[in-house]
């Protein structure tokens, strides 16, 4: 991941989502991937009580971040999928930027979905309305609201697309936890879900459960959905980076290039 050949290389910054990109939105399956292998590097049997299959393999990538970063897994990651469920697909690679301060690494996420009445006209309205809606995006940044008209009247919606937004994940910054702390707080956090689960059935039935449409769940649901699983996966995420890879790993640009990274058009001019 470094050159020892280079002095003082020049470090980049990317966000939270770019940083998870490199590791379980690849969605790329190994066969020789098993749960109990997944065992054997993280360390902790009660894990499996907590997560699917899928989670554990989405922690392997992390693994195979530093040990089977080949051309198969980083075509195979970075290949654009069709969204059928939404107007826009992500159809640009991910960015590295040279200013902590970007102002690219501040816009929030802005999306929309499929309008039932496109859905039920079947995929060829489906992607014809993708198409328009890619072909005027930028009347979307500049205009949201004549946007969402002209979409409107062409495709002689009843009601306008329903607006997804989301805040910018910021800045991912490595954790300054040794391998032990970060352990110890791995540790914690599955006790602290356990004891949640054996006080609340509800939440062992519901721990597979999807982190969406949460509005009718429990307190201790949410509690467990929305801050100790995301908790649990990340300091995973951390420990990973720490036992797999080097010493002083950062974000230089060769690695971030060999990941399919591009320099941001604003700061890296």
């Amino acid at each position: 991941m470094n050159n020892p050949s280079i002095a003082n290389p020049e470090r980049y910054f990317i966000t939270q989502g770019s940083f998870k990109s490199l590791t379980y939105q690849f969605h790329v399956l190994f066969s020789n991937v098993t749960v109990e292998l997944c065992h054997k590097y993280y360390d902790n049997d009660n894990l499996r009580l907590l997560l699917t299959d899928n989670d554990f393999i989405q922690l392997w990538l992390t693994h195979a971040l530093f040990t089977e970063l080949d051309s198969r897994f980083i075509e195979e990651a970075r290949k654009k999928r069709t969204n059928m469920q939404l107007l826009f697909d992500s159809h640009s690679a991910p960015k590295y930027h040279k200013f902590a301060d970007c102002s690219a690494m501040h816009n929030d996420y802005i999306n929309f979905e499929i309008p039932p009445e496109i859905e039920k006209k079947g995929m060829q309205a489906i992607l014809a309305c993708k198409q328009f809606a890619y072909e005027n995006r930028h009347i979307l940044n500049s205009d949201e609201q004549k946007f969402i008209d002209r979409l409107t009247a062409r495709f002689m919606l009843v009601n306008p697309p329903k607006k997804l937004t989301g805040k910018n994940t910021g800045r991912y910054e490595f954790t300054s936890k040794s391998l032990e702390e970060i352990k110890v707080f791995i540790n914690e956090t599955v006790e602290r879900a356990k004891a949640l689960m054996n006080e609340n059935r509800e939440v062992y039935n519901k721990r597979y459960k999807p982190a969406k449409h949460l509005d009718r769940e429990s307190d201790d649901v949410k509690l467990w959905l929305m801050e100790l699983k995301p908790a649990l996966m990340m300091a995973l995420f951390h420990y990973g980076i720490k036992k797999f890879g080097p010493a002083d790993f950062s974000f230089e640009k060769s690695f971030l290039e060999i990941c399919r990274f591009e320099p941001c058009k604003i700061c890296c001019k």
